[in-house]
């Protein structure tokens, strides 16, 4: 896992910490459907603090009288923070129906016409509070860069399991060939592909270009899956890379090409041969090349600060598959108070 990743926007960054209480991290899914209010599925709306998303499941499926595999969600939230995130069930179920354990409260419950899938959602959206240790007299100045120009899509490092162990498991798999647990195999291999991307959106960071077309590059049109190659940067591209209309896009590695005879695949195998063990054990486990966004742009992004400069609050929504802990690095480097809580 990449260490010391480089920041976007010039200027002094901030020291500081974050999540060192759950209420200190807040996340508030927003479904892209509304509850219909009719149909074979419930909707449960809980708000979850100290546990984690799959435990919860389980909970509910005991509860609701189903399998662990028919109950919904969105997407895995934060552990250590206070969520609020929906579950469906096949079942109808009322608010009187459920006795939730310890961290978890039910907010509500919908009728719904469908299962929940994973990116059902159109946004996270995070409250943090954070304490600044150093230069925190630049931290508006940061939060300002950000909600004009964006900042590095990075994945986070739960990606890669605690203390990175998903990756260092995921190197061992592909060295050895050894046989996995099904339940561990999907962590290991979304964790190298991780870092192949992690690894060349540090490249055109460090080349002032993870904000910028190439020839050659395959974008990205803002808010949808859709990518396209361009052969030559011409006026337009700029222009609609400038407007945040498009994004430049970084390898979700696997076999053959996401944009057919774009000639990415070859240019960025180079780029990273010193993992090519990596790309090698993708490629053998069958995934299918895909692309991600180089550049995100936080949504509604509010940033205040004490007067002591000490203490800052910063708010802003992501869509499914970006990291709050990717906004953070772009303000600057922070340790996560929950990791050394649990060291």
């Amino acid at each position: 896992m990449i260490s010391n990743l480089p920041h976007a926007h010039a200027g002094t960054v901030c020291h500081g910490r974050f999540r060192l209480r759950p209420e200190g991290f807040r996340v508030t899914e927003q479904l892209i459907e509304a509850p219909s209010g009719e149909g074979e599925h419930s909707l449960v709306l809980v708000e979850k603090t100290g546990q984690n998303t799959a435990w919860v499941a389980r909970w509910l499926a005991r509860a609701a009288g189903c399998a662990q595999r028919d109950v919904g969600y969105c997407g895995l939230k934060d552990r250590h923070a206070v969520c609020r995130q929906w579950f469906s069930v096949p079942r109808t179920v009322q608010m009187a129906d459920l006795d939730p354990p310890v961290g978890v409260t039910v907010v509500g419950v919908e009728r719904h016409h469908r299962k929940l899938r994973l990116g059902s959602h159109a946004e996270n959206y995070f409250e943090l509070e954070l304490e600044l240790d150093q230069h925190g007299e630049y931290f508006l100045e940061r939060a300002r860069a950000i909600a004009e120009h964006g900042c590095p899509n990075w994945f986070g490092a739960q990606r890669f399991g605690r203390d990175g162990g998903n990756l260092t498991r995921a190197r061992s798999w592909f060295e050895s060939g050894a046989r996995v647990r099904r339940d561990q195999r999907g962590f290991m291999l979304s964790a190298a592909r991780a870092e192949l991307f992690n690894c060349f959106l540090a490249l055109r960071v460090r080349a002032g270009t993870w904000n910028q077309a190439c020839d050659c590059d395959v974008l990205n049109l803002d808010g949808s899956g859709s990518v396209f190659a361009v052969d030559a940067v011409d006026a337009d591209i700029v222009r609609r890379v400038e407007t945040l209309d498009v994004h430049p896009t970084g390898p979700l590695w696997g076999r053959g090409e996401a944009v057919k005879d774009s000639g990415a695949a070859d240019r960025e195998r180079e780029l990273l041969a010193d993992e090519s063990a990596l790309m090698e054990g993708l490629e053998a486990n069958g995934l299918r090349a895909e692309r991600r966004a180089l550049r995100m742009v936080p949504g509604r992004l509010t940033a205040a600060i004490d007067e002591a400069q000490r203490s800052a609050t910063l708010a802003f929504s992501l869509r499914p598959g970006q990291f709050a802990t990717a906004v953070l690095q772009e303000i600057g480097v922070f340790s996560d108070g929950a990791v050394a809580e649990n060291a």
